[in-house]
């Protein structure tokens, strides 16, 4: 179970996931993980920084069964670079027949 300093960030990430589904927003192919919480939450930073367009949900279920940070974008060759050059690493996967299918 993840801790519970990371409770605030798991509530707004349930919080966006539900608004993503509610305006079927969440329309993009990749989905982006991280081996941690800190990771994906210190990504979104990074990538806020950036100025790189993405959403951030919770690790769907599927991909990762414990807590987690999941970035979401149409493009992730870009945001896997930008996040190797500050040493977080990451796994990209497609849903292919509504199953994970990992490209990275």
């Amino acid at each position: 179970m993840a801790e519970l300093k990371y409770l605030p960030a798991g509530i707004r990430l349930h919080i966006k996931e539900a608004f993503y589904k509610f305006t079927n927003t969440l329309n993009e192919t990749y989905y982006i993980s991280f081996k941690d919480i800190p990771d994906g939450l210190q990504a979104e930073k990074i990538l806020k920084h950036h100025n790189i367009p993405f959403k951030s949900i919770p690790v769907p279920d599927d991909i990762f069964k414990m807590c987690g940070v999941a970035i979401v974008a149409d493009d992730y060759q870009h945001i896997v670079e930008i996040l190797n050059k500050h040493n977080i690493n990451t796994q990209v996967y497609i849903y292919q027949d509504n199953k994970p299918l990992k490209v990275y």
